[in-house]
């Protein structure tokens, strides 16, 4: 019963089931092109914190395009603000060893999980 509906009795597609499964392959393919293009427009919000020994400045911002790093922290007014990475443990911000000048791994000061770069 539900195969007459879709199909002749001699086994060919009837045409509405053509013209349905292209308007749905194109209205898919336009939603993923559209949240795809409209998805680089967003700025992505990093974690910035300050490298200065002391100093406890952390700040929320998207990156500017050229921007150098590490920039200037505004509470200590030295060049050691730097992205920070987040702990896969307790999901806190830290700033990596690779950053600070030191070997890896990172061990995460407040659940002592080792955070490498990249995993």
């Amino acid at each position: 019963m539900l195969k007459n509906m879709f199909t002749y009795d001699d086994g060919g597609v009837k045409p509405w089931v053509k013209y349905a499964a292209l308007v749905i392959a194109v209205g898919a393919g336009g939603y993923f092109v559209y949240t795809g293009w409209s998805s680089e427009d967003a700025s992505q919000e990093v974690t910035m914190m300050c490298l200065t020994e002391g100093c406890d400045y952390k700040t929320s911002r998207p990156l500017e395009f050229g921007e150098v790093l590490p920039a200037k922290c505004p509470k200590c007014g030295k060049n050691s603000l730097v992205p920070a990475f987040t702990c896969k443990g307790c999901g806190k911000p830290l700033i990596l060893n690779e950053d600070r000048g030191l070997k890896p791994p990172t061990i995460c000061p407040y659940c002592g999980k080792e955070v490498w770069y990249g995993r």
